[in-house]
């Protein structure tokens, strides 16, 4: 899901540069000067790419070879580190890279393709074909971004192609609850979003906003009209889709119990639980069976809650990016600090029953 990308005036300069490179002394000569010691891990150079020098940087070195990218175009190669790789001239390294990495909204990163699909998505992205980018917002560092090619949205001709997808799991495979949690970096900040006040004294459960997200929530926007229905009766233990009362959206819910009314389901991905009937449950999307579940079970730290002020907090910040603080994790629960915009919910909580106490008048005594 990452694409390196231009605008047109940096795709102009960069062709340009490719001319200028190659007509410049030091890199023009058939015998010129090239690198006297080991070169580098992050080292900028001169490398050639199919009889031409670009701008490089070193990725990995091995033994007479380095692995480069080429920063103006984002590709990257091995090369003879004698013949291919010479010294940056001086004057090419002011000017900032002329492409920008950027992260494909809704397209899942860790799915392998076949040659195939690859030829396919190749087709979708032609190259020096000038398209509509979108930037949605960014994450770690790098804009996620959505494609346009006039009236067609080319992240879904590319997620669709994901879908069909020979690789992934079998609609009968077995999915196990447990093995499908999320793994959680516990000295990360994560960013997240109150979902739900759980059923367990004290808890909540958060939303984690992951890269996998958009993907999700893609596949599943349309789903009234694409849902496949169950080719078995539904059983506890499973992995489905359900569409939820409160919105008719569907989800990924995981089937805890059969019941005279339909299914009791948890869904995976927000938290809540609930019965549907069978006409509002459907086959999960395969594509969607080995991604992790979105959500996590969470206690502040440091402050106990009473249910009053559980509500308060999903009512004040439910719609808010939050930052999440693990502070500990026992068995399912986190034990966490939520931060918005660096002020802490517990802080928060603190405040509003300061308030309280100066507003409630003290008890007269006889």
């Amino acid at each position: 899901n990452i694409i390196f990308a231009a605008t047109l005036d940096d795709y102009v300069n960069a062709t340009l540069l490719i001319t200028q490179m190659n007509k410049h002394e030091q890199l023009s000569k058939v015998q010129a000067n090239s690198y006297k010691s080991k070169l580098t891990v992050g080292q900028a150079c001169a490398a050639l790419f199919n009889g031409d020098w670009y701008r490089a940087r070193v990725l990995e070195t091995g033994e007479n070879r380095v692995r480069v990218q080429y920063i103006d175009w984002g590709n990257s190669g091995w090369c003879d580190s004698i013949l291919e790789i010479r010294p940056l001239p001086n004057e090419y390294y002011k000017d900032p890279a002329l492409c920008v990495k950027c992260i494909l909204d809704g397209i899942p990163s860790n799915e392998k393709l076949s040659q195939e699909q690859t030829n396919n998505i190749l087709g979708i992205l032609v190259l020096d074909l000038k398209l509509e980018m979108t930037v949605l917002r960014i994450e770690n560092g790098f804009p996620v971004v959505r494609l346009n090619l006039d009236e067609r949205n080319l992240n879904n001709e590319i997620l669709s192609i994901f879908s069909s997808s020979t690789n992934v799991i079998k609609q009968n495979a077995i999915v196990n609850f447990d093995s499908n949690k999320p793994d959680i970096n516990l000295s990360e900040m994560h960013h997240v979003q109150l979902t739900t006040v759980d059923a367990q004294s004290e808890c909540f459960h958060v939303l984690l906003m992951r890269d996998c997200l958009p993907t999700i929530m893609n596949i599943l926007k349309d789903w009234n009209a694409n849902k496949q229905p169950l080719t078995v009766q539904p059983k506890a233990d499973t992995l489905i889709c359900a569409q939820y009362d409160a919105d008719n959206l569907w989800y990924r819910a995981w089937i805890e119990s059969i019941t005279e009314n339909g299914c009791r389901v948890y869904f995976v991905d927000f938290g809540n639980e609930e019965i549907v009937s069978s006409d509002r449950i459907s086959e999960c999307p395969d594509i969607l069976k080995t991604i992790p579940w979105q959500s996590v079970q969470i206690k502040l730290a440091n402050i106990k809650l009473t249910d009053d002020e559980r509500d308060t907090l999903l009512r004040d910040f439910e719609s808010e990016r939050l930052e999440m603080k693990i502070m500990q994790k026992n068995q399912d629960i986190y034990l966490v600090d939520l931060l918005q915009n660096g002020k802490s919910l517990a802080d928060h909580i603190l405040e509003l029953r300061k308030k309280e106490q100066q507003i409630t008048p003290k008890p007269t005594e006889v």
